[in-house]
């Protein structure tokens, strides 16, 4: 049974999220197209009309139409979740494999540094590195891939552990093969199961992340529109009088994080041995 098929039987509430997912990557990837409006584009004569067939979301304060900018919102959404999520996993697979692999002195120091950086909340870090970094999309998906490099260590180490212990790596000492090579063809390879889960629900959290920092307005600058962004911009000020300015962007982000939360646990749930044998 492939694992498209024991999703869709075995997880049908991870399907659904599953499809949630790719219809939001298809629209982060033809916003361009399927937006009535540009982002940016203005009608003050139009400004805080509630939803209609002409703005099926209303538009704000400056008459720009809110589901065109929520439409080129999920390209942040998507590109910040699923970049700085590849580069937490590469930064994270580098600490955590070399740390749980050679163990001793190496694993010792590494540990101490991932125990310093943890010890401060995420969120203040991640402000930090934005300030450090300056504005910008770049800086936003760098920051946020390197905050949530050290938290992927340690679940990578963990899995690492457990590999190393294994007969056929130290068959594989015994037969005189590299550490490079045991790493490459041994180690990896038994990883990627709990690399994927991890990442899969370390995506819900980073597109949370990200609307937080640019709710606080750390985020990507105006006025290219982001979730978190519309949240803080307009959403406040116009809660009372424009309601819907707060509740599409929000429903747009719950919908996201409800999606590859459900995803990642049906991904869990299939992909962990353990899980699986039960």
């Amino acid at each position: 049974m492939t694992l498209v098929r024991a999703l869709v039987v075995r997880k049908p509430l991870g399907a659904i999220g599953a499809a949630i997912v790719l219809i939001l990557l298809a629209v982060a990837l033809f916003a361009d197209h399927l937006a009535p409006q540009h982002f940016n584009e203005t009608s003050l004569l139009d400004a805080l009309q509630p939803p209609s067939r002409a703005h099926w979301f209303g538009t704000d304060e400056l008459g720009r139409d809110l589901y065109s900018r929520i439409l080129y919102g999920a390209q942040i959404s998507m590109t910040v979740g699923l970049a700085a999520t590849a580069i937490a996993v590469l930064l994270g697979a580098a600490i955590g494999v070399v740390s749980g692999y050679f163990g001793q002195r190496l694993d010792l120091a590494l540990q101490r540094v991932v125990d310093a950086w943890l010890a401060f909340p995420g969120l203040v870090m991640v402000i930090v590195l934005l300030v450090l970094l300056g504005p910008g999309l770049g800086s936003v998906i760098l920051a946020l891939g390197i905050s949530q490099a050290f938290p992927q260590s340690r679940i990578i180490r963990g899995a690492t552990l457990v590999v190393r212990e294994h007969a056929f790596i130290e068959a594989s000492r015994a037969g005189g093969a590299s550490h490079g090579r045991i790493l490459l063809r041994h180690v990896l390879p038994n990883i990627v199961a709990p690399i994927i889960v991890s990442a899969s629900t370390y995506v819900s959290f980073v597109i949370l992340i990200e609307a937080a920092v640019s709710f606080l307005g750390y985020g990507v600058p105006p006025p290219r529109p982001s979730w978190g962004g519309m949240l803080s911009a307009t959403g406040r000020s116009y809660m009372v009088r424009a309601p819907w300015l707060s509740f599409f962007p929000g429903l747009a982000l719950t919908l996201a994080i409800f999606a590859f939360n459900v995803l990642g646990d049906a991904l869990r749930d299939l992909l962990d041995p353990r899980l699986r044998a039960a």
